[in-house]
């Protein structure tokens, strides 16, 4: 055999066993079913120019390209700054830039070139983005959301939306903003949903949500707000769900909810709540759920849920609430569902409600009632069912409360208001 023979042999094997070791099974697919790219450092296929986790400190340069991509994943780099123009290049509908490892920072025209084409914007759980710049969103007709969550954010320039008037879903939950400036969402006609939950904010300008005309849902649970200006919620007519849980709201007074005619839905929960005003729900005509769980409070004036005449469950778990005023629930003649659930009561009382027999059920669990003859009306079959158990006296500790066959023998049946000489 030749020399030539005996060399070129073993050398085609050993090229072999390279080739399977450096390019893997995955890769080769990628590269075998990889169509031009407008980035040469990112992988493409017909659709998605994937960028992901390629150590990228600044962004990739992109050439001109007409076809229009699905998605543009720029996450998981050690990207400091998106230029201005810098995707102008290419056409893209979706862009996510997510986990990113440095600070990061956007050129106020950092998507001119987008204007209409892009609908989503992903920019999440980023090591720090100091701010969102004036103008950032401006032109960008088509986009219709916006997520900038997690990316410990502490400031929206003023005009920052203007220019976007097509999105409808925004959120900047998780951040640090601290207050929210006048207007600062103008420019955003039709958005529908806006999440600002589980930051720092203690002041809500009164025009902060100016312009919201459209807005459906609003978060702002989890921040240190203490107080709502007068009518900072004026404007905001087709609300229908307003989240305030979880806040440092210490009193509550008519002017805060002016403009929420089509609210359905509140939770002013884990609040300090020491005082509810007479009226101050009074324009909530349409509110079917409210939750004053968890709020520290220790009686209710009677006028305090005035006008009401809609709402069909209450809660009211885990106050330190002891009595109820005749009439409390005059005007919830819809009202359905009561939780009453880690209170203080030693008895419901009956002349409190407008109408009683409407309701489904009240829920009084962890609560000292003594099942006595003012709590008799419980175990009528014409009556609600009370979900509880009793406290006293001792041959009724743990039973039932509307148990009917375990209670002294009572001289007087159903139960005699005399504020109102109604009898139920």
């Amino acid at each position: 055999m030749s020399a030539s023979c005996k060399s070129s042999w073993p050398q085609g094997i050993v090229r072999l066993v390279v080739l399977f070791f450096i390019v893997s099974p995955g890769e080769m697919f990628l590269r075998a079913e990889a169509t031009h790219c407008p980035a040469d450092i990112c992988y493409c296929d017909h659709e998605n120019i994937d960028c992901v986790n390629i150590n990228l400190y600044d962004m990739p340069h992109f050439y001109k390209d007409n076809t229009t991509y699905s998605f543009l994943d720029l996450g998981k780099n050690r990207l400091k700054r998106i230029p201005s123009e810098a995707f102008k290049n290419i056409k893209v509908k979706e862009i996510y830039v997510y986990r990113n490892k440095r600070a990061l920072e956007f050129h106020p025209k950092a998507f001119r070139g987008l204007d209409n084409v892009l609908t989503y914007l992903e920019v999440t759980k980023n090591k720090r983005i100091a701010k969102v710049p004036r103008g950032l969103f401006r032109g960008l007709q088509k986009l219709e959301t916006i997520d900038f969550s997690d990316n410990g954010l502490m400031m929206i320039e003023g005009g920052a939306f203007r220019g976007s008037s097509d999105v409808a879903s925004l959120d900047l939950s998780y951040n640090e903003l601290m207050h929210l400036d006048s207007q600062v969402f103008r420019g955003l006609k039709k958005l529908h949903t806006l999440k600002l939950n589980h930051n720092m904010i203690s002041m809500i300008e009164t025009r902060a949500f100016g312009g919201l005309e459209e807005l459906r849902k609003l978060r702002l649970e989890a921040n240190y707000i203490r107080d709502l200006q007068p009518k900072v919620f004026r404007g905001l007519r087709n609300l229908g769900e307003l989240d305030l849980s979880d806040n440092q709201i210490t009193a509550l007074f008519p002017l805060m909810f002016r403009g929420l005619e089509s609210l359905q839905s509140l939770s002013l929960s884990q609040n300090s709540i020491v005082m509810i005003g007479d009226g101050t729900f009074a324009s909530m005509g349409n509110l079917e759920t409210l939750s004053l769980r968890k709020c520290k409070m220790t009686y209710l004036t009677q006028g305090a849920f005035r006008g009401l005449d809609n709402l069909r469950m209450l809660d009211l778990q885990a106050n330190h609430l002891a009595h109820f005023p005749d009439k409390l629930f005059n005007h919830l003649t819809k009202l359905r569902r009561l939780v009453l659930d880690d209170n203080d009561l030693h008895t419901i009382n009956a002349c409190a409600f407008p109408d009683i027999q409407a309701m489904d059920y009240i829920q009084a669990f962890n609560n000292p009632v003594r099942c006595d003859c003012s709590m008799k009306w419980a175990s009528e079959d014409n009556m609600p069912k009370v979900l509880g158990k009793c406290s006293s006296p001792a041959i009724m500790y743990e039973q039932d409360i509307s148990r009917p066959d375990e209670y002294v023998v009572c001289i007087e049946e159903g139960v005699y208001c005399p504020s109102t000489s109604r009898r139920h």
